[in-house]
């Protein structure tokens, strides 16, 4: 297991993390809810899948354009 330093948990404990699967419509609103809400959203997905996701990605651009 890494070695973190105690400052990197000071740092993050602000930070919220948060898995939905993205394929399943009761995901929706919880994306809906957090794009409007958060100000980063880190996707880990490999290049193109949130493409091939459609609709979560026409969300993310209608409530954060740009």
């Amino acid at each position: 297991m890494p070695v973190v330093e105690p400052s990197t948990y000071q740092e993050m404990k602000d930070w919220i993390g948060l898995a939905l699967d993205l394929s399943k419509a009761a995901s929706r609103p919880v994306l809906e809810d957090l794009v409007a809400w958060a100000d980063v959203l880190v996707e880990s997905f490999a290049p193109g899948a949130l493409a091939r996701l459609g609709p979560a990605k026409q969300l993310i651009q209608d409530h954060r354009p740009g």
